[in-house]
């Protein structure tokens, strides 16, 4: 399971996550989408494990 949140602005969206306990990990799939016209997705984890997709088109 995992949540996609659709934010405003995904810079401001990643660093709030991070100061409200979640991690950033290394493997990132939205920083490169391979299909023409995706968006820049960024996923950070909460603080149980559980991955967060944040976009600004969900």
């Amino acid at each position: 399971m995992h949540f996609d949140l659709a934010v405003e602005d995904l810079a401001t969206a990643t660093e709030r996550a991070l100061e409200l306990g979640a991690t950033l990990p290394s493997f990132q799939p939205g920083a490169d989408p391979e299909w023409a016209g995706q968006p820049v997705w960024t996923v950070v984890l909460d603080p149980e494990g559980t991955p967060i997709c944040l976009n600004t088109s969900a």
